[in-house]
């Protein structure tokens, strides 16, 4: 039983030199490049949060789960172990189930499965059968995961036939592009080790890590926005580039509640620039119920100096309450008021 936890005692051995740079490290690059896992999970729950807080937050269980696979990773790769091996890979087996269980698209669905919970418990079921699998041949479990990465490039495919977002098709190129490179250095490094050892160069499997982990965190936005289209299209999800919001073409997105009879003013809910108040054009609520449409924000600035306008072109849903609900709205524009002075405080 001490067998399977000693050094060396996997079937699998990398590309590179063994206990090169630490005699206690048998794969040094391979391992310090796992700890990538550790400083971009953080991030990506922090950056799914809100959307998570709306939708479900199981979603948070992937990237948990990508912290564990990190370590894991690093685990072996300092041990080359055969338990470290089996949990490198069986965490990666589960992220991917977590990922199936809470994104898989409903319209995907066999035609047995009615709701999400039992598509969750078809998915749990395989993946338990899948890891008591994978004890029989371990050296076959790193290509049926790689399998299960071409049905996930099928799944996006057909999700982004019908997808003219231009910031979501320009991210699903940039997530599979990375993906290819990470596969290809993956590939090379298993079957091309003799080549780059000539080149004094085999740290491809490290580099394997950082561009899967990048991979993963661009698929898993594009993921989750296209979830979020299909699952909470009331939140109005929107892609946005982090730490800096590039705006590229000046579509914002904004949300606001009435109430019957009210009349508001629409205010910019994520403010891009300080002192930013979005006056007008303000509507008087005739019916409950909801609309979305284009409608053009006049947004007035103050900062050091004259208030000056800038006009931003805002795709508008507007939840609406009252009794009786109705899927209808009918709205008249009021006129427009002077904005007021900010004071040095954000409207929000």
């Amino acid at each position: 039983m001490a067998g399977v936890f000693s050094y060396e005692s996997s079937e699998v051995d990398w590309c590179e030199d063994n206990y090169k740079h630490s005699e206690h490290v048998v794969e040094y690059f391979n391992t310090m490049s796992s700890f990538v896992f550790f400083i971009v999970s953080p991030i990506m729950l922090y950056l799914l949060h809100p959307y998570a807080k709306e939708r479900s937050l199981a979603i948070h269980v992937v990237w948990i789960m990508m912290i564990f696979v990190g370590l894991f990773s690093a685990y072996f790769h300092m041990t080359l172990s055969f338990v470290g091996q089996m949990l490198d890979e069986l965490s990666i087996l589960w992220v991917l189930a977590v990922g199936y269980a809470v994104w898989f698209p409903r319209k995907l669905f066999p035609s047995f499965i009615k709701d999400r919970s039992t598509f969750s418990r078809l998915v749990l079921v395989v993946t338990v059968i899948t890891t008591v699998s994978s004890f029989v041949k371990p050296t076959a479990n790193a290509y049926a995961l790689n399998c299960f990465g071409l049905h996930l490039l099928y799944t996006l495919a057909v999700e982004m036939r019908c997808c003219t977002d231009q910031k979501a098709l320009r991210l699903a190129k940039l997530s599979v592009a990375l993906w290819v490179l990470a596969i290809s250095c993956w590939i090379s490094d298993r079957f091309g080790c003799s080549f780059w050892q000539q080149l004094n160069f085999c740290y491809l499997h490290g580099i394997w890590h950082i561009l899967i982990v990048m991979a993963v965190a661009y698929g898993s936005t594009l993921i989750a926005y296209l979830d979020a289209n299909y699952e909470i299209p009331y939140s109005l999800p929107g892609l946005q580039y982090w730490p800096c919001q590039r705006d590229i073409d000046n579509k914002h997105t904004v949300q606001v509640r009435l109430e019957l009879g009210h009349r508001a003013q629409l205010r910019k809910e994520h403010q891009k620039l300080p002192q930013t108040v979005c006056m007008g054009p303000p509507y008087k609520v005739e019916e409950s119920g909801s609309a979305g449409f284009f409608v053009d924000i006049d947004v007035f600035l103050k900062n050091k100096g004259e208030p000056n306008t800038v006009r931003f072109k805002y795709d508008l849903f507007l939840n609406l309450e009252g009794d009786p609900p109705s899927t209808t709205c009918a709205m008249r524009s009021l006129p427009s008021t002077t904005p007021p002075e900010t004071s040095g405080e954000s409207w929000r």
